[in-house]
């Protein structure tokens, strides 16, 4: 009895370890291109458009340098939008921002909010304060909140002063005004 499981365990083995994988699928082949039928007398023939099916290949080391290396464009959603919304049925017929004046805000105005849930799932509406209103930044606290006036506003002048500049620096600026109108940034 010992034998026979020493040597069905053997022969597992062996076969686990002679196990061959399948080539992998290739691309099946270009469809033959058919000529259309000839015109009869006095008819011309329409004009035929021929695709062909480029076979894929993997690129080579040179091609990947040369897309590493090609300057990316940057993305213009709003020309995406336009290209791809309702807005390419009437080019120019969308705006680009939802308003053209700067926010008219005061420290104390309450505005709602929709903001997202990820672990739940799911987008509520919620109700804050404007607790500070800068040169760069609008920051507004959720209703019932505790939070540090104090706190808040040395924050606030941290990121004007330091983070946003650096920011700016290093990556660019966004796009201003933004979809508001306003060129600050608002903050929840």
């Amino acid at each position: 009895m010992f034998y026979t499981r020493v040597s069905l365990l053997l022969c597992l083995l062996l076969t686990a370890c002679t196990w061959t994988t399948a080539a992998p699928p290739t691309a099946p082949p270009a469809p033959p291109v058919v000529a259309p039928a000839a015109p009869g007398p006095g008819q011309t023939a329409p004009p035929v458009a021929v695709a062909t099916v480029a076979q894929p290949t993997a690129p080579s080391g040179d091609e990947l340098a040369l897309l590493d290396a090609a300057r990316r464009q940057p993305r213009d959603k709003v020309a995406l939008a336009n290209a791809l919304g309702t807005c390419r049925t009437q080019p120019g017929g969308c705006p680009l921002v939802s308003r053209t004046t700067p926010l008219e805000v005061t420290v104390g105005q309450v505005e709602n909010f929709w903001v997202n849930d990820i672990v739940g799932n799911r987008n509520y509406e919620i109700s804050a304060t404007l607790r500070y209103a800068g040169p760069v930044v609008l920051m507004y606290v959720e209703n019932g909140a505790e939070v540090n006036q104090a706190g808040l506003e040395q924050a606030a002048r941290d990121f004007e002063q330091k983070i946003y500049p650096r920011t700016r620096a290093l990556f660019g600026s966004e796009a201003q005004p933004g979809v508001d109108g306003d060129n600050r940034i608002t903050v929840l």
